[in-house]
């Protein structure tokens, strides 16, 4: 372990001392040590002038400490709104950024939402049809579905009361039994279902358009958005109106198990954003169509053509509500920034003289340093936009780049060098705030929108994920946790099976890695998965292979094997007590509870004392008189009466030979 160097480890009077004890080394002729002599003055200049340079370079800037974190490729977490889930009541369209308020507490809607009127009614498929849905709710019963159990038809269908409006995003929320699966790294995860929707149409069901699969084919808990054709005429059945969902290609490891589901439900973050900034492509056209959001009914609006870095101020004609006509310029971009009424004042942020390390304080409290958006007016009288970014150490004297510094709140400009220094007018177009680990609230009822047919709004369980920025020495601590976890890489063979373990959708009960010495460079990863093994699923070795692979060493190969299932023949023969009866059953189960447990390894070592203790467990059991074991097919060596798999293998109970004595004492 490095033991921090103390650099501010003397004092002015002890580097003083130490000048005064060099001057007879120096010098016979320098007698007088009083303070009056001038010599002694500079000595005593020079020596506190050593000190505060000690102490200077003893200290550590929170500059220094960002830049020792990127070497360790990390950065301090930002400012981390909450999430929650809202289930709404009413009839209407629920623009995206629409701010629902626990109290004074905003949440910000991530999407677009029709919210209907109609309710679900039932849930079935082939062989298992649930009716009535809110009498399982209401009952407090918990719902244990499995959508997809029969193999000549995997299908569920969604029923609901009346048809749903069409040509709208509507949303549907599934909570899925994940099974113990971490699906926070779900992003890395390549579905091996394709799920098809449909919808009941004048006697036939016909595709609707899936907007969003949050779920990733029912793999985990999620909000799946849809819409159906805007031409569709949905008719009624008479068990209502069916939603149906089929598999249209591949199988699961594991079929999924519905918990719950609700619809008219929508996704927010506890954010609220002042200002916007979003992009459009022209492609060619003089017309755009603005996407409707909470900003929609504003009239505060600029309008830019972005060519490069450079925007130029538009003025286009607004012929009808949400639609722009351009008659001027031909850019295949165009930008259009939008702010609400308290965010006016904040806009302008003053002007820059192009002095190097400019700073500027942000008159905002609480901001998302992912919302930011910056425009600059420079000398050349054009608007150009600035990047963020964490640091400013991989910038060149052209690069228009900031940092935000969430500790002191303000924008932080390079040097020249290391990015350009801005001059000119400063224009903030896009921000939002949070409240971090504040909007972390409990389920309950929200206020909706004055404007709006939303008559209700529930979050549906505890908003989470809020934090406040992260410190620097927080995230020292975290890293240093996350180097000595090794998830990032695969070194040994222990590393490899410990993140396959952990990739999401593959259900892995067992995982074994090992090397051959006639095949360098390659690993062997032999897995047993839920379910059936008798060959490997493609779809969990895909999974894996995308996630181990870049973990590993240049060159190094891969193989995937199923696991090879060694059937084990036993002999046993038990003395009873003469008060029990033993049937064949009761001592295959112990058999089968050892050799089938997870705690068994690939390649494991069968130990016939082991079987013994566990059937001394049994009451009944007075004596074991014989047990021997063997097996078949290869596979394995005798060593002495146990059994000694090779690797890739795993034990079966194969044939049991049971002779049971009843002991009459």
């Amino acid at each position: 372990m490095l033991i921090p160097e103390q650099l501010d480890n003397q004092s002015f009077d002890e580097i003083l001392r130490q000048a005064v004890k060099q001057i007879p080394l120096l010098t016979s002729d320098w007698t007088n040590y009083n303070p009056s002599d001038p010599g002694m003055m500079i000595l005593e200049l020079f020596s506190w002038y050593k000190e505060v340079q000690q102490y200077h370079l003893n200290a550590l800037s929170r500059e220094h400490e960002l830049a020792y974190l990127g070497l360790l490729e990390a950065v301090p977490r930002p400012l981390r709104p909450a999430k929650a889930l809202l289930s709404l009541w009413g009839t209407g369209m629920v623009p995206k950024g629409s701010v629902f308020r626990a109290e004074e507490i905003p949440f910000e809607t991530t999407h677009s939402l029709m919210v209907a009127p109609a309710r679900m009614t039932g849930l079935g498929r082939s062989d298992q049809q649930i009716t009535d849905l809110e009498q399982v709710w209401q009952g407090g019963g918990k719902l244990e579905f499995s959508p997809f159990m029969g193999s000549v038809d995997p299908s569920f269908k969604l029923f609901f009361d009346r048809t749903l409006p069409v040509g709208v995003p509507l949303q549907l929320w599934f909570q899925l039994e994940e099974g113990g699966q971490n699906w926070e790294a779900a992003s890395s995860f390549r579905p091996y279902v394709t799920i098809r929707g449909e919808y009941w149409e004048q006697g036939a069901y016909r595709p609707f358009t899936v907007l969003e699969d949050g779920t990733q084919s029912f793999f985990h808990s999620g909000i799946f958005r849809f819409r159906l054709p805007e031409n569709g005429r949905p008719s009624l059945t008479k068990e209502g109106f069916p939603l149906r969902f089929v598999v249209e290609h591949g199988r699961y490891v594991k079929p999924p198990v519905i918990c719950g589901i609700r619809f008219n439900v929508v996704e927010a973050f506890q954010q609220e954003t002042i200002s916007c900034s979003r992009s459009y492509h022209l492609q060619g056209q003089q017309e755009v169509a603005l996407e409707e959001d909470a900003f929609s009914g504003t009239h505060r609006m600029e309008v830019y053509g972005v060519t490069g870095e450079r925007w130029v101020p538009l003025s286009p004609e607004m012929e009808e509500p949400g639609k722009l006509h351009f008659s001027e310029g031909n850019f295949p971009l165009v930008q259009v920034v939008r702010w609400k009424e308290e965010g006016e004042a904040s806009r302008k942020l003053g002007r820059s003289n192009g002095l190097a390390c400019f700073t500027l304080p942000l008159p905002q409290k609480d901001l998302l340093p992912d919302s930011l958006g910056l425009l600059v007016k420079e000398p050349d009288g054009n608007w150009y936009f600035w990047q963020r970014t964490e640091n400013l150490y991989n910038a060149g004297p052209s690069s228009r780049q900031y940092c935000f510094d969430a500790d002191s709140n303000t924008l932080r400009f390079g040097d020249g060098e290391h990015g350009m220094a801005p001059e000119g007018e400063l224009l903030l177009i896009s921000w939002s705030t949070s409240l971090g680990e504040g909007g972390n609230i409990q389920e309950g009822a929200l206020t909706p929108p004055q404007q709006g047919g939303v008559s209700r709004a529930v979050c549906v369980f505890p908003a989470q994920g809020g934090e406040a920025p992260e410190s620097t020495e927080k995230c020292f601590s975290r890293v240093r946790k996350e180097l000595g976890r090794c998830d990032q890489r695969c070194v040994t063979l222990r590393d490899v099976e410990r993140a396959a373990l952990a990739v999401p959708g593959t259900y892995l009960k067992r995982v074994h890695a090992f090397v051959r010495e006639q095949w360098p460079n390659q690993i062997f990863l032999a897995l047993e998965t839920q379910g059936d093994n008798t060959d490997l699923h493609p779809g969990v070795v895909e999974n894996l292979r995308q996630v181990l692979l870049p973990k590993m060493m240049i060159n190094t190969k891969l193989n995937f094997l199923a696991p090879v299932y060694v059937q084990l023949k036993i002999y046993v023969q038990v003395s009873v007590k003469p008060q029990f009866f033993v049937r064949e059953e009761e001592i295959r189960q112990v058999f089968s509870d050892y050799l089938e447990s997870q705690d068994i390894p690939f390649g494991a070592l069968i130990s016939k004392n082991e079987l013994l203790d566990r059937l001394y467990l049994l009451p009944q059991i007075y004596s074991v008189d014989a047990l021997e074991l063997s097996f078949s097919g290869g596979h394995g060596t005798m060593q002495g009466g146990d059994i000694l798999l090779e690797e890739g293998c795993l034990p079966k109970l194969g044939q049991l030979n049971l002779n049971v004595i009843t002991n009459d004492f």
